[in-house]
């Protein structure tokens, strides 16, 4: 177990600005991060490292689900899953949290510890299924939105997946049509409806929640000696991206460490120059079409999942991945250049039955629309 003490705040990008804090170090020298989430995210990540472990067919007929039940299709698929996700590192218990295992009771003494649940930790056999079930079995009852469920009351803490980079260059795209389901407050529904409204993500299914990236000091110079320089935007560029034709380019530039990404004019506002992609040198462009390459070879792959694969297939019918994003990621001191996906954010990510189907909240779609803009 690990206690709180003082984390300390880490440099993120997107919508998680001031929630993001800097966890242990893993066994295998790894950085980690810790947040808040729901328990619909705590459960897929559970999920996920069960299906490491094969820990569901150890368990007692008698407590557990059949292999051929939806629980256990569910561990199978999250467990297909996890090659595009974090890893779960350690989870912290609400403070109200109550549980009938009575293996999870002692570690749940003090609200504040954080337990270490990643491989070969004396934790993670005793705690990764019985809590598992124990969310799985309690989200099957529910009619609905529920506090325990759909607030962020969970601590969780993942392997950072910029550890050992040195100039880690992220981006957070989210993706979907919309960030809601028929159970959302109508208060929280009228705030996202008003800002989205004019928004190019109800036509794209895309919408760029910050990024943080590595470029050239000074225009045209490239090598091992070249001064690099730190860029970084927040929410504010995924609003100012006005049409496809300014998100395709800031998509492309951004796996480049060539030209900024945009500018603020004289007015405040971010200006996205249409000739970005013509003042990279020759070796840049080749280098940015190489990471473009690795992520588009992921997001095929993940598409081949969701829509090609019985695990996935199963995944997409029973569950609704709402506000889901992915993260663009590679380092800019790498040679050869390489980048990769990861798909983040399952906190609003519940059952298919409370949420509208799959063409209004667009994840799918978004995905494709990604690999499209990043085409050449």
């Amino acid at each position: 177990m690990s206690g709180e003490g003082s984390p300390a705040l880490f440099d993120a990008v997107g919508g998680h600005k001031s929630s993001i804090f800097y966890g242990e170090t893993a066994h295998d020298g790894r950085g980690t991060l810790r947040k808040k989430t729901t328990a619909w995210e705590v459960m897929y990540y559970l999920a996920m490292e069960l299906a490491k472990e094969d820990a569901l067919a150890q368990q007692p007929d008698t407590t557990h689900p059949r292999e051929d039940d939806a629980c256990a299709k569910f561990v199978h698929a999250a467990g297909k899953m996890a090659a595009f996700a974090s890893t779960l590192f350690s989870i912290r218990f609400p403070e109200k949290y109550m549980t009938k295992s009575a293996t999870l009771k002692s570690y749940m003494e003090n609200a504040d510890e954080w337990i270490i649940v990643e491989a070969g930790a004396p934790a993670r056999s005793v705690v990764l299924a019985p809590l598992f079930h124990e969310l799985f079995d309690g989200a099957e009852q529910l009619k609905g939105f529920d506090d325990r469920y759909d607030t962020g009351i969970w601590g969780i803490g993942l392997v950072d997946e910029t550890s050992g980079m040195q100039k880690p260059c992220i981006m957070d795209v989210k993706i979907g049509f919309t960030r809601h389901s028929p159970l959302t407050p109508e208060d929280k529904v009228a705030r996202i409806v008003k800002k989205d409204q004019k928004a190019l993500v109800r036509d794209t299914a895309l919408r760029i929640c910050g990024c943080r990236r590595y470029i050239h000091a000074a225009a045209g110079t490239e090598g091992a000696t070249a001064s690099l320089t730190c860029e970084r935007f927040g929410k504010d560029i995924g609003y100012a991206v006005s049409n496809v034709r300014e998100l395709s380019t800031c998509l492309k530039t951004f796996l480049s460490i060539g030209a900024p990404l945009a500018e603020t004019n004289e007015d405040g506002q971010l200006v996205f120059h249409s000739k970005q992609m013509g003042t990279a040198t020759s070796t840049e462009r080749t280098r940015m079409k190489q990471r473009i390459r690795h992520v588009r070879a992921e997001i095929k792959s993940l598409l081949d999942f969701f829509e090609g694969k019985p695990d996935g297939t199963f995944m997409l019918q029973h569950m609704a991945f709402v506000s889901a994003s992915v993260l663009l990621l590679y380092d800019a001191a790498a040679s050869p250049a390489t980048a990769r996906l990861c798909l983040i954010d399952f906190a609003r990510s519940t059952w298919r039955k409370f949420n509208f189907d799959e063409s209004t909240i667009g994840f799918i779609q978004g995905l494709k629309n990604l690999d499209t803009y990043l085409s050449f």
